[in-house]
């Protein structure tokens, strides 16, 4: 419990709201109650293993507003010793997923398509190729190799757009 609660405190710089014995409630400030709860009883069973692909709720995302806000928390949460198992370009989102301690998936992302006027134009214009419906899953990337090269002053655009990575030029069973 103690384990789960505190990860997601930390990933998403959340505090807590309530604490009550198996219970943690979480916020991001003080307009809302909670945003995240995690709790613990004696009679419900536990997760024992990653479950990386399965019917039902797969994920909870959460969207910073850009590839360095994206990127300052990819290197804060890797000082904490927090890692994604994968970094995942969906061609609409340029996304980090990690695993908290009992294996539920968080995905931290940002658009793929920062822009200041006419980001759903270009991400509508994107779609209408057909890209999205060939992979909906998208490509796998490394968010070192997308460091290093936005640091070696490449465009955050070309970095993190589905055409530069080619999504939807690959099936989702080349992810395997």
């Amino acid at each position: 419990f103690e384990a789960v609660a505190d990860w997601w405190q930390t990933v998403l710089n959340m505090e807590p709201s309530l604490d009550s014995e198996g219970m943690r409630f979480m916020a991001f400030n003080t307009v809302e109650h909670h945003k995240i709860v995690v709790f613990e009883f004696q009679d419900i069973k536990s997760r024992t293993r990653e479950t990386i692909e399965h019917t039902g709720m797969h994920h909870i995302a959460f969207t910073y507003a850009s590839f360095e806000e994206l990127a300052a928390t990819y290197l804060r949460l890797k000082e904490e010793g927090i890692v994604p198992w994968r970094g995942i370009n969906h061609g609409t989102s340029f996304a980090l997923d990690y695993y908290d301690p009992d294996f539920n998936n968080c995905e931290l992302q940002c658009s793929c398509f920062p822009s200041e006027q006419g980001e759903w134009e270009e991400l509508n214009a994107w779609l209408a190729t057909g890209a999205f419906n060939r992979n909906p899953i998208g490509v796998i990337f490394d968010m070192e190799d997308a460091l290093r090269a936005y640091e070696a002053g490449v465009d955050i655009r070309e970095i993190i757009s589905p055409y530069t990575m080619g999504v939807g030029d690959h099936a989702p069973e080349d992810l395997e």
